[in-house]
């Protein structure tokens, strides 16, 4: 019976047994249990997304605390992609940029981007009734269609030209804003309509603009000049939290005003070309997204 008794109280077999063992010197200590895992790297809350053309990163911004967080280096598989002057846009989860080399390759291409590891997921050369477009410089993402800021000659300065423009890279819908001076630097939105940043880059210090875009027809209304001192060749326009924000010509981020054109006076980042902020309602799931990859 287990329950049996010897000297001290002890039950009989269990007494026997560690006696036994002993004996035969079987005793094992157990090892320690393994250390934790490391922590998670810290997820990224800031909300403008851009890339640093001199490191060819993708990096978040925190325009309130003027944070900046590495994604990653940008590459096609294992290499390292060097990306030249891009225009950003976010749609559906991915960040589109438009690379353009007008006085090289003379070609343009689309690039979609992992925001979570900075690895293209797509490459596609954009084109306009199948032939390539040497000039594309403004990208934007309103109610789910990419728009696309464009000349489809070969004129290495002025985009001129805006159409819809589908994943696989085909340009639609075409307007030509030819006659209006148009100059598709960048495009972005906020929210309810496109918006377009001429930044006029002059010895003479000409000053940029900001205008608003009617997609539906050729309108091309100014909303403000961009007033700041030696403030020349702004490159893209995002909106969050219904302010807007551009890349200037030294590659900062600055707060706009678009009450009076004014910038803020403190600049954030360096070398940073195009800028882009998820859609509102996407704004979640890329969190979760992001959460989840690091698990």
């Amino acid at each position: 019976m287990l329950t049996k008794l010897v000297r001290g109280g002890f039950p009989a077999l269990i007494f026997s047994t560690l006696a036994g063992a002993a004996l035969a010197g079987d005793i094992v200590v157990p090892p320690p249990p393994p250390p934790p895992p490391p922590p998670p790297p810290p997820v990224s809350l800031d909300p403008l997304l851009s890339v640093n053309v001199s490191t060819n990163e993708l990096v978040r911004l925190n325009p309130l605390s003027g944070a900046q967080t590495v994604v990653g280096t940008i590459r096609n598989g294992t290499q390292a992609y060097d990306v030249r002057n891009p225009d950003l846009a976010y749609l559906n989860g991915t960040v589109y940029a438009l690379d353009t080399d007008p006085l090289g390759t003379g070609r343009s291409e689309l690039l979609g981007i992992d925001p979570a590891t900075a690895e293209i997921v797509s490459r596609v050369s954009v084109r306009l009734s199948g032939a390539e477009v040497p000039l594309a410089e403004g990208l934007a993402a309103i109610n789910g269609q990419l728009w696309i800021g464009f000349r489809p000659a070969a004129d290495a300065y002025l985009s001129n030209r805006l159409g819809r423009l589908a994943l696989d890279g085909a340009i639609t819908g075409v307007l030509n804003y030819t006659t209006s001076g148009a100059d598709f630097d960048g495009l972005g939105d906020n929210g309810a309509a496109l918006l377009s940043v001429d930044g006029q880059v002059t010895a003479g210090g000409a000053i940029d603009k900001l205008y608003t875009l009617d997609s539906s027809s050729v309108y091309y209304n100014l909303m403000t000049s961009i007033e700041k001192s030696g403030f020349d060749g702004v490159n893209d326009v995002a909106t969050f939290q219904g302010r807007q924000y551009l890349i200037d010509g030294s590659g900062r981020l600055d707060a706009f005003n678009a009450a009076d054109g004014s910038l803020s006076s403190t600049a954030i980042g360096s070398a940073l070309y195009g800028i882009t902020t998820p859609e509102p309602a996407t704004a979640a799931g890329m969190l979760l997204a992001l959460l989840m990859r690091r698990r």
